[in-house]
């Protein structure tokens, strides 16, 4: 089976979680929302084009190796805003419009503590649910090479540090898939971890493999339901640990 295969390396990376109110917290390793995001960003698929994000979510499956999660880092934010009656009534479509959508007197102060990973380093794994899908790995392989928006890791703060070094594989297992590919390494000396202390991540496809028993399967929301109002539903994840997690 054939598999899109990238990594993903910044010094900052910031894969949210449900947020609600001043704090945003973060996962170690990519939501699919995001992964969802990234390929949607490189293709240059806006959220208005609904009809293309729901092709795009319907067709790709995605699996990660971390082979780093990281270290926490708590950063507190203070920015200016328009209040929230102000916002409302004008929807701004950027952030000089929105700052200019009240009088300079009438805008408020918002608080936030925003978490993010420091030197997280992930593999992705790519493939198509469909026998003939219209994205293609060809075609997304393409995308992330040139991208059309800019990509980044979780939030537009973050971009990648290093080229993803996409690559189509083929493979029998999710696990030979992520494990067994080779990535330039020259400027992650020390941070990447040996693969025995790799966690795998991964969603049950009945077309694809794993090669390996998971230890955990949890719930994670972050199956995107509706894309201009980020609402997002709950979805099952395999998690296992490469060294005891034998298929």
């Amino acid at each position: 089976m054939d598999f899109l295969l990238f990594r993903l390396y910044a010094p900052l990376s910031a894969w949210g979680v449900t947020a609600v109110g001043e704090n945003r917290h973060v996962q170690a390793h990519p939501s699919r929302s995001a992964l969802l995001g990234l390929m949607a960003a490189a293709l240059g698929l806006t959220r208005e084009e609904k009809t293309a994000q729901q092709q795009l979510d319907s067709e790709l499956g995605f699996a990660i190796a971390l082979e780093r999660a990281g270290t926490h880092l708590s950063d507190y934010h203070t920015a200016q805003a328009p209040k929230a009656k102000d916002i409302k009534k004008g929807r701004p479509a950027s952030r000089y419009h929105e700052l200019t959508a009240a009088p300079r007197h009438e805008l408020t102060t918002i608080l936030s503590k925003r978490d993010y990973r420091q030197d997280m380093v992930a593999r992705v794994a790519v493939w198509n649910r469909s026998s003939q899908p219209d994205y293609s790995l060809k075609r997304l392989l393409e995308a992330l090479e040139h991208p059309v928006f800019t990509l980044y890791l979780g939030r537009k703060s973050c971009p990648p540090s290093l080229p993803l070094e996409g690559r189509v594989v083929t493979a029998v297992t999710l696990r030979e898939a992520l494990t067994t590919a080779s990535f330039n390494n020259d400027c992650l000396d020390g941070l990447a971890l040996s693969r025995e202390d790799w966690t795998l991540y991964w969603e049950s496809d009945s077309k694809v493999t794993s090669g390996i028993d998971p230890q955990q399967t949890f719930s994670r929301r972050d199956q995107p339901l509706e894309w201009n109002r980020r609402l997002f539903g709950m979805r099952q994840e395999h998690r296992a640990n490469l060294a005891q997690g034998r298929a």
